[in-house]
């Protein structure tokens, strides 16, 4: 691992709230091979979505559900104060991960990203391009993603 190579020894976690149990494992595995571990999750500070001006239809839980909006910039500032050596990234957002990285002093990581429509195998829908499936299910029209990268695809390689 990169962290006992460089003799890193105070490891961050930032992590979503949704991959919890994963975090826990994942810093259980990290202490037991010797590293400080201080985690930070997602949801830390917990500033209401409302201070965004998101409106009660947009809210994902509904109308008058209390939701508090994930910060990147926190977690960074969280882990900076803790003086971690690195920090690794576990399934923050596009944007928060780049707030994170923008804000953390010490070297970061990505470790996992979420992918809500690939179930965390972000390079699915490229690899589905190539695939009998894809094959299988190829048309003229551009219904979606996959359709998208093979007519790209083929239209370079000049087929």
């Amino acid at each position: 691992m990169l962290a006992k190579v460089a003799a890193y020894k105070k490891l961050g976690l930032a992590f979503c709230v949704e991959l919890q149990k994963e975090a826990e494992l994942y810093t259980n595995i990290l202490e037991n091979n010797g590293f400080d571990v201080v985690s930070v999750c997602c949801k830390t500070g917990a500033i209401p979505k409302e201070e965004i001006c998101v409106t009660e239809e947009e809210k994902l839980y509904g109308s008058n559900s209390e939701e508090t909006m994930c910060s990147g910039l926190i977690m960074a500032e969280l882990l900076n104060s803790e003086n971690t050596d690195m920090n690794i990234l576990m399934g923050l957002c596009v944007g928060q991960d780049a707030l994170f990285f923008k804000y953390a002093e010490a070297f970061s990581i990505p470790f996992a990203i979420i992918d809500r429509v690939y179930g965390g195998a972000t390079m699915e829908g490229i690899y589905q391009v190539f695939n009998s499936w894809g094959n299988r299910n190829y048309t003229d029209q551009i219904t979606n993603g996959f359709e998208l990268m093979r007519s790209a695809w083929l239209k370079r390689e000049g087929a």
